[in-house]
């Protein structure tokens, strides 16, 4: 699997950098395998504070496009963990309608 970060309006350290590698390959390795996974994390208010680090994850879809997930947070850690674990919901139920379908 592929995860490339981008940062938007915020500096992320390499060892922050590595976290949410480590934390988007632990959520997604089993449901993406080979594909690309785009993580963008973003700071909306910049220095100002509040509900303002925005963690977006765009995972391919089989049924054609991408699945985008968003989730906000005080913390990017936080925001990333939230987006990762919709994300693996929604590719997780994304899968089990595919089957069902193949199914029918």
């Amino acid at each position: 699997m592929r995860v490339s970060i981008r940062q938007r309006n915020l500096e992320l350290p390499a060892a922050l950098r590595r976290d949410i590698d480590r934390r988007v390959r632990f959520a997604m390795s089993r449901l993406v395998g080979a594909g690309a996974v785009e993580v963008t994390v973003l700071d909306d208010n910049g220095p100002k504070g509040g509900l303002d680090k925005l963690c977006r994850i765009s995972v391919p879809s089989g049924a054609g496009g991408p699945l985008c997930v968003e989730a906000r947070s005080h913390e990017v850690m936080a925001a990333v963990a939230d987006a990762c674990h919709r994300a693996a919901r929604v590719l997780a139920r994304d899968r089990g309608r595919a089957r069902e379908d193949r199914r029918s």
